[in-house]
């Protein structure tokens, strides 16, 4: 901050939309000298310009189309859709409650050529049906 600004000017900025920029004041404290003051806001996380919602609204319009295809009808970069799935599949697996597991189901698909192969293990229960866990390269017994 250089000599004579005014904290209270300080204005952070988010994506929420992309026509719409949503500019939030954060009022500003006076801290002991030496201390950094911090202060969240709800809808944001971390220092990522995208908001919660947008990180949401992105997420899911990434599982219908390609992550290009959704930057380019958003106007917005692949990196930030990757940000926003990356962010909600994080916010997923910290929240999933497995429970009980009577039944899964394993498989193999090829993902190049070459032979190279993932291994996935499905939730195949009557009423739940859920990809569990994939994996890269098994080293498990071939037949």
């Amino acid at each position: 901050m250089g000599t004579g600004s005014n904290p209270a000017s300080l204005v952070h900025r988010c994506s929420l939309i992309p026509a719409i920029r949503l500019r939030a004041s954060v009022a500003p404290t006076r801290p002991p000298c030496g201390v950094v003051a911090v202060e969240e806001v709800p809808w944001r996380d971390g220092k990522r310009t995208l908001t919660k919602a947008h990180m949401l609204f992105l997420a899911r319009w990434a599982r219908r189309l390609s992550w290009k295809e959704t930057a380019e009808a958003f106007r917005t970069s692949w990196d930030k859709v990757f940000d926003a799935v990356e962010h909600v599949v994080t916010w997923g697996l910290e929240h999933r409650a497995l429970g009980q597991i009577d039944a899964i189901g394993v498989d193999e698909i090829q993902y190049s050529k070459g032979h190279k192969y993932l291994t996935l293990v499905y939730q195949i229960d009557l009423d739940v049906t859920r990809l569990l866990w994939v994996g890269k390269e098994s080293s498990g017994l071939k037949s």
